[in-house]
C-alpha cells in the first residue's frame, strides 16, 4: 500500500480534482522534497547510528537525541526567511500560503520519523508497522473525505497531509520521549556530529531532489499547473512500478552483499545471473503495467486526464532504469564508498536538469518525460560505472556464463 498510494488514489481525485488541483498537490509535493534536505540534514540518520555507542558508558544518548531535535528546529528558522523571501519573486506558479507551511510541513516530517527509525533498530517492527500502516490509513481516509465530501480541491488532499502528520508526529513523540528519555541540554559536541553526519550526505540529496523533483518545478515554471496536474497523474501510474521494484530490491540485496564479501568469479557470474534476472523482471513488469494502463486506463482515471495515459510508456520506461541504479548501487553501499554515490546522484541530476529543461520547453509533458527517462538512464549509467570500477570481474562474467549456456 505505500508504494501503490498515489496510484490508489487516482481514479477517485482525477474525477473530483482539476488538472490545476493536481498540479498544486504535485508542485507542493516537490517543493516539500527540495526544501526537506536543508532542514532534514540527515539527523534521523545520525540519531541511528548513534544508538550503537547507547551502551558506551561517557555517551549519553537521550541528551544526543535532544540536541538532534534542537538541531532540526535551528535548521528550520535558518530556511524559513530566505525561503519567503525567495517565494516573493514567483519563480513557482502556488498559492501563497503554501509557502508559509512547507517548511512548518518539513519540520513535523522530520521530528515525527526519529522513533519510527530507532523502532527497527530495537527489533520492534510490529510498532513501527502498525505506526506505518496507521499513518497511511489515516491519511487515505482524511484525503478522502476532505476532498470528496468538504473541499473539492486541492485543500482537501494537502490538509488531509498535513493532518495526519501533525497526529502522528505527536503520537511518535510521545513515545520517542517515554523510551528514549529524551533530554534537552544543549551540547556544541553532538550538533556538530549531527551536522557533521549530515552535510556530507547533502550533495547526494541534492542530486535525487534534481532527479525526482525538477520535471515539476520546471513543468510549473515554464508551462502551468494545468500541464502540472496532468504530467502528475502519470507519474503516479507508472509508480505502479514501485510495487514490483521495491519488494523485489529489498529481497536480493543481502544476496549481493553476500556475493560481494569475497568476490570470486563464481560470485561474479552469480551477480550476472542476478543482473539478468532483474532485467528481465523490471522489464515484464513494465510491460504489464503498460498493458494494464493502456487496456483500462480510461476507465481508471477521470476524463480529464486521459491524456496522461499518453506518457505513461515513457515514465515507465525511466522507473525500469530507476530499478536497474537500485540493483547497480549496492556494490557502491558495500564497499563504503558511497561519495562516489554522491558524484553519481549530482552530475546525473545536473545534466538531466539541463536536458530537461530545453525538452520541456521543446516539447512541453512529453519532454519532461523524456526527461524523467534520460535522468534515470544518466544515474543507471554512472553507478554501474563506478560499480565496475571497485568490482572489474563483473564485466567479464557475462561472457563467462554465456559460454557455459546450453548450445542450441
Amino acid at each position: 500500500m505505500t508504494y501503490g498510494m498515489p496510484a490508489i488514489l487516482v481514479p477517485i481525485f482525477t474525477r473530483v480534482l482539476s488538472q490545476a488541483d493536481y498540479g498544486i498537490i504535485n508542485t507542493f509535493g516537490a517543493l516539500l522534497n527540495v526544501l526537506s534536505i536543508f532542514i532534514l540534514m540527515s539527523s534521523t540518520g545520525a540519531v541511528s547510528r548513534a544508538y550503537m555507542d547507547k551502551g558506551k558508558n561517557d555517551f549519553d544518548f537521550s541528551e544526543y537525541v535532544g540536541n538532534a531535535l534542537i538541531t532540526n528546529t535551528l535548521l528550520f528558522g535558518i530556511v524559513y526567511i530566505p525561503f519567503i523571501v525567495i517565494n516573493q519573486f514567483g519563480f513557482i506558479t502556488l498559492p501563497k500560503g503554501l509557502f508559509y507551511l512547507i517548511p512548518i510541513y518539513i519540520l513535523i516530517q522530520s521530528l515525527s520519523a526519529y522513533k519510527q527509525k530507532l523502532w527497527i533498530l530495537q527489533n520492534k517492527p510490529m510498532k513501527f508497522v502498525f505506526f506505518e500502516v496507521g499513518f497511511k490509513l489515516a491519511t487515505l481516509l482524511l484525503s478522502i473525505l476532505l476532498v470528496v465530501f468538504i473541499f473539492k480541491n486541492w485543500i482537501g488532499r494537502i490538509s488531509a497531509n498535513f493532518i495526519s502528520h501533525t497526529i502522528f508526529c505527536v503520537i511518535s513523540l510521545f513515545f520517542l520521549f517515554k523510551e528514549e528519555k529524551v533530554r534537552f541540554k544543549y551540547n556544541k559536541v553532538f550538533i556538530i556530529d549531527v551536522l557533521k553526519f549530515g552535510a556530507p550526505l547533502t550533495i547526494h540529496g541534492i542530486g535525487l531532489i534534481l532527479l525526482g523533483a525538477s520535471d515539476i518545478l520546471i513543468l510549473n515554471s515554464l508551462i502551468g499547473l494545468n500541464e502540472v496536474g496532468v504530467y502528475g497523474v502519470a507519474l503516479a501510474l507508472s509508480s505502479i512500478m514501485l510495487i514490483f521494484i521495491m519488494p523485489y530490491d529489498q529481497a536480493i540485496f543481502p544476496k549481493i552483499f553476500g556475493y560481494l564479501k569475497n568476490y570470486t568469479d563464481d560470485d561474479a557470474e552469480n551477480i550476472m545471473k542476478l543482473l539478468i534476472i532483474n532485467v528481465l523482471y523490471l522489464v515484464l513488469s513494465g510491460f504489464l503495467v503498460g498493458i494494464l494502463c493502456y487496456c483500462f486506463g480510461q476507465y481508471f482515471v477521470g476524463p480529464k486526464f486521459h491524456e496522461a495515459l499518453n506518457y505513461v510508456p515513457l515514465l515507465l520506461i525511466g522507473q525500469i532504469f530507476y530499478g536497474l541504479y537500485r540493483f547497480s548501487v549496492r556494490p557502491i553501499f558495500f564497499s563504503k564508498k558511497t561519495h562516489l554515490v554522491s558524484i553519481s546522484t549530482i552530475s546525473s541530476g545536473i545534466i538531466g536538469t539541463i536536458i530537461l529543461y530545453f525538452l520541456v520547453l521543446s516539447y512541453g509533458i512529453k519532454g519532461a518525460a523524456y526527461g524523467f527517462v534520460i535522468a534515470k538512464t544518466l544515474s543507471f549509467v554512472f553507478v554501474s560505472f563506478f560499480s565496475q570500477k571497485i568490482f572489474p570481474q563483473s564485466m567479464g562474467s557475462f561472457t563467462r556464463l554465456m559460454s557455459k549456456s546450453p548450445k542450441l
